[in-house]
């Protein structure tokens, strides 16, 4: 089958359309497949994008540099749906490169390319099924040595088609999961470019990429509060998710450019619109931000879970940002901020959670405290209410206060949880 969930699921939130999905028995997923007058053009002096097309039709891919040649197959051509920009390569014969020879079968109604001359030599002159083309585009050779990104290569004797890929999570699916493809090592080697990019960190920290920066806070197990949402075998996590447009064009947004992953299997779950306020939808300029929450239904065994972002943009250049999320049972903060009391004094005041399945005491949030720069420059803390010498129950809560601190130089501030269960 097709891995299309968070393509159907973003267009069908966007469009609002109805669509008809057919079974293919084949592992190999698309990425996204999305329309556009005019696709994206590397900024880069010395490489360019190569640009990716599935057929549903041929049941194969096709790869073009050319900017014009890709623009006509994505506007005119229905029996290809453009997916991504699949990677950089180079337009020039550049040091240690070699070309990278295409072929067109009219045969298998697909293409074939090598960057390796004696293949190249062997399907030009001796097979009638393939005709050569011309020299695709300059890459290194799989022995490369320097800086470079691997671009594996598959056949399928089923469909009679080769298929490469840059992505190694890909990769690994079609390889360990789909017996319909072949693996048969790494076809060549690209720069590294502007493509392919996955940019990682932890929750509750700013992560951030050229166009967007998120952060994840207040992850809590809500399933208790939603019974009824709530299947069988599964838990439900919500997550508070702050988004940040750091780039320089507007970005849409929405629900569906978040997945959560397991890293363990590549299992994806989709969000749900569940725990309020719902992260929906709409537009962000450049330096605009919005926040709001993802509710997934997940195995209640799954504690470490990925978050994955990927706007439409940096899809198109399969980028995305991934948080690792640790939602093993725990004390959690499901609420706080900074007021302002009658004596213009200000402290952080907020509520804890034992998600827990035993008692805890000795409840500690610490105030750490920033400046600009975020270099520390003071902390205060305090005990739950209630919970510093009685026991909190699982699935209680208790109210906190803490000092705001007086220095004029503190910009932000972080708050950590400590606990005791004797």
């Amino acid at each position: 089958m097709h891995f299309l969930g968070k393509v159907f699921m973003k267009n069908l939130y966007k469009t609002i359309i109805t669509l008809i999905i057919i079974p293919v028995i084949f592992l190999l997923s698309p990425a996204k497949i999305l329309a556009y007058k005019d696709l994206p053009i590397s900024d880069s002096a010395t490489t360019k994008y190569i640009y990716r097309f599935w057929s549903p039709v041929f049941k194969g891919h096709f790869f073009t540099m050319d900017h014009a040649e890709a623009n006509r197959v994505a506007n005119e051509d229905s029996n290809w749906n453009f997916e991504q920009i699949a990677y950089s390569a180079y337009a020039m014969q550049s040091e240690a490169t070699l070309p990278v020879y295409r072929f067109w079968s009219p045969v298998f109604h697909g293409h074939f390319y090598t960057i390796n001359p004696e293949e190249w030599m062997r399907v030009k002159d001796t097979d009638s099924n393939w005709n050569y083309e011309w020299i695709a585009y300059y890459a290194y050779p799989p022995t490369y040595t320097g800086e470079a990104k691997n671009v594996y290569r598959f056949w399928s004797p089923v469909f009679l088609h080769h298929f490469f890929t840059i992505d190694e999570e890909e990769m690994k699916r079609v390889r360990d999961t789909d017996p319909n493809w072949d693996y048969e090592g790494i076809a060549f080697k690209v720069p590294p470019g502007d493509t392919n990019q996955t940019i990682t960190g932890d929750e509750k920290k700013l992560i951030e990429s050229e166009t967007a920066a998120i952060q994840v806070d207040e992850i809590s197990d809500v399933t208790s509060q939603y019974p009824a949402q709530a299947k069988t075998g599964e838990k439900l996590i919500a997550t508070k998710v702050y988004l940040l447009n750091t780039g320089q064009d507007p970005i849409d947004y929405s629900l569906y450019d978040f997945i959560l992953k397991n890293p363990e299997n590549g299992q994806t779950y989709q969000p749900q619109p569940i725990a309020e306020p719902v992260l929906v939808g709409g537009k962000l300029s450049p330096g605009e931000s919005v926040e709001g929450n993802l509710t997934f239904s997940i195995p209640t065994d799954l504690n470490n879970p990925v978050l994955q972002y990927s706007s439409d943009n940096m899809e198109i250049k399969n980028n995305r940002i991934e948080v690792n999320l640790d939602i093993t049972p725990s004390v959690v903060i499901i609420s706080s901020g900074v007021i302002t009391d009658q004596f213009s004094s200000q402290k952080i005041v907020g509520t804890v959670k034992n998600n827990t399945k035993t008692p805890v005491r000795h409840v500690k949030i610490t105030a750490s405290y920033f400046d600009e720069s975020m270099e520390q420059i003071g902390e205060n803390f305090s005990y739950a209410e209630k919970a510093s010498i009685d026991f909190l129950q699982p699935g209680d809560t208790a109210d906190f206060k803490i000092w705001y601190s007086s220095n004029p130089s503190v910009k932000y501030y972080e708050l950590t949880l400590n606990w005791q269960t004797n």
